[in-house]
């Protein structure tokens, strides 16, 4: 009995522009949002990352929804330096949803775009997926500085930008790690004391 193929899924192939422009988002959104001093931040917000979604795109569409849609965030980041307000920061984030999702080609009318919205953990895992399997199968040999190295290093540089981005946990950070060093030089001193004897 012949087993059922999977269907092949046409995935792009993996880019190292999107990846860093994945890694550019995140620290522009963490900056922004708990360093921007207010509504200025958000404004720079929706005024950068329109640009960084674009940069990243493996195709992205040159149409008019593009550059219409493109246009939006940067008057409304004008009128959230003017006057913020919650509101317009919840129509900033829809608008950069919507540009994402004319930048892939769809038209962004409102249904559609909350539930593009909607799937962005789930097809950004599948990507994720997508990446690992086909860095696996390109690599003939399996390294274990990969297998275990890279998920060390992804834990590092989130937990890094995550602890930078409050400043409670930068403070209690930085004194642990004070109290460590006065801990460890204290007990090579002693160290040293007791050779001499």
């Amino acid at each position: 009995m012949r087993r059922a193929q999977r269907p092949v899924v046409d995935q792009p192939p993996v880019r190292w522009r999107e990846l860093l422009a994945v890694v550019v988002a995140v620290v522009l959104c963490d900056l922004a949002i708990y360093r921007g001093q207010g509504f200025a931040g958000y404004a720079l917000l929706f005024v950068v990352l329109p640009v960084v979604f674009a940069w990243g795109a493996f195709h992205p569409r040159r149409g008019a929804a593009v550059w219409t849609i493109g246009a939006m965030p940067a008057l409304l980041a004008a009128k959230t330096i003017w006057c913020g307000s919650v509101l317009l920061v919840a129509a900033g984030f829809s608008l950069l949803a919507a540009f994402a999702m004319a930048l892939s080609g769809q038209t962004p009318f409102v249904a559609e775009t909350a539930v593009f919205a909607s799937q962005t953990i789930a097809s950004g895992y599948k990507r994720l997926v997508y990446y690992g399997r086909s860095t696996a199968a390109s690599s003939q040999i399996r390294l274990p500085l990969l297998d275990f190295g890279l998920p060390i290093a992804a834990l590092s540089v989130f937990g890094t930008v995550f602890i930078l981005a409050n400043p409670d946990l930068v403070s209690s950070f930085s004194e642990a790690l004070e109290q460590f060093a006065k801990r460890a030089r204290e007990w090579l001193s002693r160290l040293s004391v007791y050779q001499w004897y």
